[in-house]
């Protein structure tokens, strides 16, 4: 009979069963009437690793009975516990309670429980497997964690640091040696800072190094990123909230700060509302020239036929006077 507890369990509830002692090859029935004072009974309790047994015997009163079936009462020092279970559905089963010490002895891989002594009962060996884990820790195996060295050797060995986490610097590259970075399929990690460490040392910051990024195509989603001003975008989708030094090939929204550079080979220190009036064609600006035009148009004239004529604007300032001569063309244009 082999039942598993991690070396050091405690409350352990070990049920054995117990039998007649018969002759010939098959085995007596259960032994059933068995309690903790029944003559010669001895129940012993050894490690592996002790060379010496820890006995129990009825004789010398220290096994004691059992109060509550099923629930683990730690017997008196130097005492163990045993009990009946149940005569009419498991005879010969019986219930035995030892101190939580036998299930710890030091470097134990195995605990080795005897009941013997009995008049008319067999003698009862059971082997209990002393373990460094924890069979019945459904999450971890009752294991704290694994050792903060290297665990096997060569090829297939893992690698921790000095706190414990697994290295995770690749050996090898499906067998081979690890390919040369910037080559086609091969991916590129390296991060230039990572949280609390190297500058910027702004907590959640995880900059890109740009450098290995260099001769690769990406999609890259940025939030709340600086750019470096050597790489280049093929397109924005969405805003720029802050200046933009280079090169624009074409803007499809709005810009709501200043034109820095130049539009057209016209330097502007201007906003963009105000740029157009600032293009110019033979010196007159363009927000003028269309003032002279809708005042020669649909304007206010006066002096018809007396050879000087006044165009005035749309707020009924003079916009332009106009010298004409007897054949009629304009001899002299006086701009307001």
């Amino acid at each position: 009979m082999l039942i598993s507890f991690q070396n050091g369990q405690t409350s352990v509830i070990l049920r054995v069963k117990l039998r007649q002692d018969t002759t010939g090859a098959k085995p007596g029935n259960g032994i059933t009437g068995l309690t903790s004072t029944s003559t010669g009974l001895i129940i012993a309790a050894a490690g592996d690793t002790e060379a010496t047994t820890t006995a129990y015997t009825s004789g010398a009163s220290n096994v004691q009975t059992i109060a509550a079936l099923g629930t683990y009462a730690a017997p008196s020092s130097g005492k163990c516990r045993f009990a009946e279970y149940d005569s009419t559905n498991h005879p010969g089963v019986y219930e035995i309670q030892l101190a939580n010490a036998r299930y710890a002895v030091s470097g134990a891989r195995s605990l080795l429980v005897s009941i013997t002594g009995v008049a008319g009962m067999a003698d009862c060996d059971v082997v209990v497997p002393l373990l460094a884990m924890n069979p019945y820790d459904g999450i971890r195996a009752g294991l704290t964690g694994l050792p903060s060295a290297a665990v096997g050797s060569g090829a297939n060995s893992f690698n921790f640091d000095a706190s414990g986490w697994l290295k995770s610097d690749p050996q090898a590259w499906l067998g081979e040696a690890i390919p040369t970075p910037n080559q086609t399929g091969v991916p590129i990690t390296d991060m230039g800072y990572v949280k609390g460490t190297a500058s910027p040392a702004t907590a959640g910051y995880v900059g890109i190094d740009w450098a290995q990024l260099t001769n690769h195509t990406a999609t890259v989603a940025l939030t709340n990123t600086t750019i470096s001003p050597t790489q280049v975008i093929s397109s924005v989708a969405g805003s720029v909230g802050g200046n933009v030094t280079g090169s624009v090939g074409s803007v499809a929204g709005n810009v709501g700060g200043n034109l820095v550079g130049t539009i057209g080979g016209y330097a502007s220190g201007q906003d963009p509302g105000t740029l157009v009036s600032a293009l110019t064609v033979a010196g007159k600006g363009w927000l003028v020239a269309l003032k002279y035009i809708g005042a020669a148009v649909s304007g206010k004239s006066s002096g018809s036929g007396s050879g000087t004529e006044t165009y005035d604007d749309y707020n009924g300032a003079t916009a332009f006077v106009v010298t004409i001569d007897s054949n009629g063309n304009r001899t002299g244009v006086t701009y307001s």
